[in-house]
C-alpha cells in the first residue's frame, strides 16, 4: 500500500511542502533519512511512500522528538 505526501506529512504534523522539500533537497527530515518515494506514471507525479517505510520512519521520527525534548 502506497501512502501520498499530504498523508505522510499528516503523520508527521508538518506541511507537505516540507516533505517535499526535504525529497528536493537532502532526502532528511531533523537529521533522518526519508524513505525512498515511488513517482507514479502519467498525471500522478506526486510521491508516494511505501506504508510500512512511512510507520518505520514516523516511529524513528517520533522517538527522537522525544529524546530532543521536542
Amino acid at each position: 500500500m502506497l501512502v501520498s505526501v499530504e498523508a505522510f506529512s499528516k503523520m508527521l504534523g508538518i506541511t507537505p511542502g516540507e516533505v517535499v522539500f526535504c525529497i528536493r533537497n537532502n532526502d532528511k527530515l531533523h537529521g533522518l533519512a526519508l524513505p525512498k518515494p515511488s513517482y507514479g506514471k502519467g498525471n500522478h507525479n506526486s510521491p508516494m511512500f511505501r506504508m510500512s517505510d512511512v510507520i518505520t520512519f514516523v516511529k524513528s521520527y517520533n522517538e527522537k522528538g522525544a529524546s530532543d525534548g521536542e
